[in-house]
């Protein structure tokens, strides 16, 4: 008792020590200082305009239905751009409804006050970021800890600015979002029980809601499931059942609501369907980055697009590799290329196969001398970053996210490899099978 007393308490002032570090930091950080007003351009004029239309009960209609001061706009954009926020208004179910509803909330709360939701989303990076060692000591014991303290302070130096906490952006509800999926994920491993996967399918709808590029973590789970659990039969068939009634139930409200006001089949929002457009062509194939779309006019850049169902986008995207096979190859190539181009990406993603691969590898030695193996969390994180790469595309703001999961086992990796090393080296019969 007197042990668990004395580790609650050493977690308690080393996260507390954490948080008051990381807190610290928002002043040297300008993309995540708060103020005032909302930048009108890019993703935010959206979210902002969805969530204020939302608390004055105008539903879920992006334009100027309010005065325009009461969205808080700082006037960026061309002027045409505001004459037509002014001008238009009119549902659009592009975006998903998760983060226009966390802001319409905090506002219902504090009023339209852009700098309490700023300063809110830096709260929760912070704590993530807090958390790590936490984390790490769970999935690798005491050793975990010192993994977790680097992850940690790496994460808050290379990646928290592309979360872009100042701004009215969803990165920040992402990355907590699949947080408190990944507790959800360690309560059923311990007990796969068709309540806990019940629970977890609930979590993952709410992922979706939040941002439909989650969508490959729930995806990659169900492959893991099928293919690799060693769950009985007949118990993986109900709790894979489960998990899509509980997912597919949680989504129906805003799927029907959805598809009734657009007069279309929606299920998350138009934006998948688009984007696998947008993100594959010959513009894309070549670069790797999505269309360039400052050859639109305003009107397509507020999504006011021309109309077309999903399965002319889905057949439109076959069709152009169908046409182009070469494209294929060189797709994928320019896409990852483009991922990885800022450095600390690349790095997070070549320890974390090295990992794997040194995992694999020492599968041949004698037990005693196998490396740690890689949680399977860790894995679902990585392939859904794949998968959203080579299907759309993954630019930092994209993918950062995602790279909280990615550096812990990377910084882990490189912290016991020495360790690993001197202990092979020590031993120069490695491969002799002993009893």
């Amino acid at each position: 008792m007197k042990i668990i007393e004395k580790k609650n308490v050493f977690f308690g002032l080393l996260l507390s020590c954490l948080f008051i570090i990381h807190y610290s930091s928002w002043k040297n950080n300008q993309y995540n200082t708060s103020n005032e007003n909302v930048y009108f351009g890019g993703d935010q004029w959206e979210y902002q305009s969805l969530a204020v239309n939302i608390l004055n009960g105008h539903g879920y209609r992006l334009g100027g239905l309010e005065p325009w001061e009461e969205y808080k706009f700082v006037f960026t954009e061309k002027k045409e751009s505001k004459e037509y926020f002014k001008s238009k208004s009119f549902y659009t179910f592009y975006r998903t409804p998760g983060y226009p509803l966390f802001l319409a909330s905090i506002y219902k709360i504090f009023g339209v006050n852009p700098k309490i939701v700023k300063r809110i989303q830096f709260l929760m990076i912070v704590i993530s970021a807090s958390i790590m060692p936490l984390i790490c000591y769970y999935y690798y014991g005491v050793t975990g800890i010192f993994s977790g303290i680097i992850s940690s302070f790496l994460f808050m130096r290379y990646f928290v600015s592309d979360l872009r906490t100042g701004s009215i952006l969803t990165e920040s509800l992402i990355l907590l979002s699949i947080i408190i999926w990944m507790f959800i994920y360690i309560y059923w491993e311990k007990k796969p029980t068709p309540f806990r996967i019940l629970f977890l399918g609930l979590a993952s709808a709410f992922l979706l809601l939040i941002k439909g590029s989650n969508i490959f973590i729930p995806f990659t789970f169900l492959l893991f499931m099928i293919c690799k659990s060693h769950l009985p039969q007949k118990n993986k068939l109900l709790q894979i059942i489960t998990y899509v009634l509980a997912i597919v139930l949680t989504i129906l409200p805003w799927s029907i609501y959805a598809s009734l006001k657009s007069n279309k089949s929606i299920f998350l929002s138009t934006q998948g369907d688009t984007m696998l457009v947008e993100c594959n062509n010959y513009n894309t194939a070549n670069t790797g980055n999505w269309t360039d779309l400052d050859q639109f006019p305003v009107e397509y850049l507020w999504y006011d697009r021309p109309a077309g169902s999903t399965m002319r986008n889905v057949k439109t995207f076959f069709n152009f590799y169908k046409e182009n096979p070469s494209m294929i190859l060189l797709s994928m190539k320019n896409k990852i290329k483009f991922a990885t181009q800022y450095r600390p990406i690349k790095y997070c993603f070549l320890f974390f196969i090295l990992y794997l691969i040194t995992y694999h590898i020492s599968h041949q030695f004698h037990r005693k001398y196998h490396f740690e193996s890689v949680n399977q969390i860790f894995i679902i994180i990585f392939m859904s970053i794949i998968f959203l790469t080579l299907i759309f595309y993954g630019n930092r703001r994209m993918i950062v996210p995602f790279m909280y999961f990615m550096l812990i086992p990377s910084i882990h990796f490189i912290f016991i490899s020495p360790i690993y090393i001197n202990t092979l080296l020590e031993k120069f019969n490695l491969y002799k099978k002993t009893d």
